[in-house]
C-alpha cells in the first residue's frame, strides 16, 4: 500500500466500524456524507477527496466503485442504485429528485450530469398564477442506465432517459430519449443527434 493511501484506508476502516453498510477500501479527505446510515458502498470501492453525498434517501454503490474528486450525489426525493464497477469522474453531479438505476461497468465522464427531474417551464408560462421560476412545477421521470455503458465528458442525461447496455454516449451530448443497445449516440449539431449501431 502506498503511503498516500494509509490515511484514507484508516478512515474507511473507521467508517466500517460505525456504519457496516459502508465497505469502501479508501475514503479520502473532505468527504461529506449527510446520512451514512442510508449509504451502502461495496467492497474495494474508493471515495476520493471533496465528494459530497447529500443522501436523504438511499444511495447504493456496488463493489469496486470509484467516486472521483468533487463529485456530488444528491438523493432528495429518489434513490441511486448502482451496480459493481461504477465509476464517476471528477466534478460530475447525480441529482436524484427521482430514481436513478445504473448497471454494472458503467463509467461517467467528468462534468457529467444525471438528473431525473426538471422544472416544467412550458407549464410555468401557461399558468399566470405562478409567481417565479422557482415556483414552476417539477416534472420527475426515472432514469435507467444498463450494463457496460460509457458516458463521455460533459454529458447531460435528462428525465425519463433509458440507455441500454453496451452503449457509448459521446462527449457534450444531451440525452433526452431512449438509446438502444450497442449504440453510439452523440449530438452532431445543436439540434441533430447521430445514432450508430456498434454491433
Amino acid at each position: 500500500m502506498r503511503s498516500s493511501n494509509i490515511i484514507p484506508f484508516i478512515r474507511a476502516m473507521l467508517y466500517r466500524l460505525v456504519y457496516p453498510g459502508i465497505k469502501a477500501k479508501y475514503i479520502h479527505s473532505n468527504v461529506f456524507i449527510l446520512n451514512p446510515k442510508r449509504l451502502a458502498v461495496g467492497e474495494g470501492s474508493t471515495i476520493y477527496q471533496n465528494v459530497v453525498i447529500n443522501n436523504f434517501n438511499d444511495v447504493v454503490l456496488g463493489q469496486n466503485s470509484q467516486i472521483g474528486p468533487f463529485v456530488t450525489i444528491r438523493s432528495a426525493n429518489g434513490s441511486l442504485l448502482a451496480g459493481d464497477n461504477f465509476s464517476i469522474n471528477p466534478f460530475s453531479l447525480i441529482d436524484c429528485n427521482g430514481n436513478v438505476s445504473v448497471g454494472r461497468y458503467v463509467r461517467l465522464g467528468a462534468h457529467a450530469y444525471v438528473g431525473p427531474a426538471h422544472h416544467d417551464y412550458p407549464l410555468f408560462f401557461e399558468n399566470p398564477n405562478v409567481g417565479s421560476f422557482e415556483e414552476a412545477p417539477i416534472a420527475i421521470s426515472d432514469i435507467l442506465i444498463g450494463n457496460n455503458v460509457w458516458v463521455g465528458t460533459n454529458v447531460q442525461i435528462h428525465p425519463g432517459s433509458v440507455i441500454a447496455s453496451n452503449s457509448i454516449i459521446g462527449q457534450s451530448t444531451s440525452v433526452r430519449r431512449n438509446v438502444g443497445e450497442a449504440t453510439l449516440f452523440y449530438n452532431k449539431y445543436i439540434r441533430e443527434s447521430e445514432v450508430k449501431r456498434l454491433a
